[in-house]
């Protein structure tokens, strides 16, 4: 028998009690009393409202077959401390089991009922959650078919439209960065701009719908390259850090956003006013930010992408060097199992390889480099939402290492490698045609080397009509900060 001490004993009487209350028909005060209660449960303690997870599971079977209503709400707190557990030990069997708990609850909330709501978005959150550690791409689609279930329960005019547009926004341009699905970032910028209009001046997050909105100009700028959307995506930023004080929580991603933009512009514009700025703007989000923020690693990642950018300018190896530095320090700060380990592995393959091509001596940096893409490509498999990226920054360092030292495993691994890029740019994809030619000449380089006649055939065909390559340096080495 589980022993109960008289401060659990007096919780889980008060849960019985609120249950027994909400249950009665036509009683509008205590609804929205659960309906408080149980949105703001995410932030309570784990003690102080016993989200125990045996606890909870004794309680939930004790329910009889008729007392859906019971079990339903302590499956709802058992599922609850699951996903708590979760987040303390890791065990992703914790998260799956939490999931399918708040499925089931889910089916007794019919269309029309008052807690259908919360239901979709524990859920939601659930699965939100799974995706963001484990990177399956039919989790974020779940996700996106629950956010659109939630909408048309906050119509026009309902205070929270603007939050649950924003919501499937951000998931929308998730996986646009998965698939390269540019409807995906259509739909995403039309949401944010009806979210930015229901915020108007004055409104308390609109700082919010300012960097939302400017993140998603600023990738559509990568795609359509219309300068307006970018110096409009500068603009919104500048407004949005107006709003958001020193001591402000939205200042270092806003900080970094604005920095993301700049270095996009000059990159366009050639002005080195916006890189010097995008640079400070880099070194003053990592000054603000707070020891141990999540979002850490990827200020560091992104200070080193644009000291690489500088490095490509300027040819200053003391900026490479910093670079490296820099990424290094990302990624003793995501160790085996954090969700933006590869992010970091990727990060520091980039920097070496391109520190191996300045100084042709240094192979050790190129093995390096290998070795880290390898990883990170370990840790992304086929459903991953990161692998593309993780192929994308491998692929060219085994095809550097074959033209340095002409071992034709390495050429082998980087034609496989093309190929499997390919697997992730389908037609219409931004970046399948610069995808084709990189895979073309790799083809045609073994083709030299052993005379098969297949390698020239495929060389030759994906290579007809296709367009000018685009500047490489293009999405490789900022990223935006999401909110979520």
């Amino acid at each position: 028998m589980i022993r109960q001490n008289a401060s659990t004993q007096h919780n889980l009487s008060i849960a019985d009690s609120f249950y027994s209350r909400v249950l009665k028909p036509g009683i509008t005060r205590i609804r929205r009393s659960l309906q408080l209660r149980i949105s703001s449960q995410w932030a309570y303690d784990v003690e102080q409202w016993a989200y125990d997870v045996e606890r909870w599971r004794v309680r939930s079977e004790k329910c009889r077959p008729n007392q859906s209503g019971r079990w339903r709400m302590r499956a709802t707190f058992l599922a609850v401390s699951l996903v708590k557990r979760y987040q303390q030990r890791g065990a992703p069997s914790d998260l799956d089991e939490a999931i399918e708990l708040h499925r089931a609850v889910l089916v007794l909330c019919p269309l029309g009922h008052f807690l259908r709501r919360l239901y979709l978005n524990y859920l939601r959150i659930s699965i939100q959650l799974r995706f963001h550690k484990q990177g399956v791409l039919s989790d974020l689609n779940e996700v996106i078919e629950l956010q659109r279930a939630v909408l048309p329960l906050h119509p026009p005019g309902h205070s929270q439209r603007p939050t649950s547009l924003h919501a499937l926004a951000v998931s929308l341009l998730d996986r646009f960065w998965q698939r390269g699905v540019l409807s995906d970032l259509d739909e995403a910028i039309e949401l944010r701009q009806v979210a930015l209009v229901l915020r108007p001046p004055g409104h308390p997050l609109r700082s919010w719908s300012l960097v939302s909105m400017a993140s998603c100009l600023g990738v559509g700028f990568e795609q359509w390259g219309v300068l307006s959307d970018l110096d409009e995506a500068i603009d919104l930023l500048r407004a949005a850090l107006v709003l958001c004080p020193p001591g402000h929580i939205l200042r270092p991603s806003s900080l970094s956003n604005l920095a993301s933009m700049l270095l996009l512009r000059f990159k366009q514009v050639g002005l080195l006013s916006d890189f010097d700025e995008a640079i400070e703007q880099y070194q003053a989000t990592l000054v603000i930010c707070p020891p141990g923020d999540d979002l850490q690693p990827l200020y560091l990642v992104n200070l080193a992408g644009s000291l690489l950018d500088r490095f490509h300018q300027k040819g200053v190896l003391s900026d490479l060097d910093k670079a490296i530095e820099l990424s290094r320090a990302a990624l003793v700060l995501c160790p085996p199992g954090n969700s933006n380990r590869p992010w970091c592995l990727n990060s520091l393959t980039n920097n070496l390889g391109s520190r191996s091509l300045s100084q042709h001596e240094i192979r050790s940096d190129l093995d390096e480099a290998i070795e880290l893409g390898r990883a990170a490509l370990e840790l992304c498999p086929p459903d991953h939402s990161n692998r593309f990226s993780s192929i994308n920054a491998l692929a060219h360092h085994p095809g550097s290492r074959f033209y340095q030292q002409g071992t034709l495993s390495d050429l082998d691994e980087a034609i496989e490698l093309e190929r499997a890029a390919l697997v992730h740019c389908p037609p219409g994809h931004a970046i399948q045609p610069d995808a084709l030619r990189i895979l073309a000449s790799r083809l045609a380089d073994r083709f030299r080397q052993q005379g098969v006649l297949s390698d020239i055939v495929t060389f030759v065909l994906p290579s007809i009509g296709l367009l000018p390559l685009r500047s490489s340096s293009t999405n490789l080495y900022w990223l935006p900060i999401r909110l979520h």
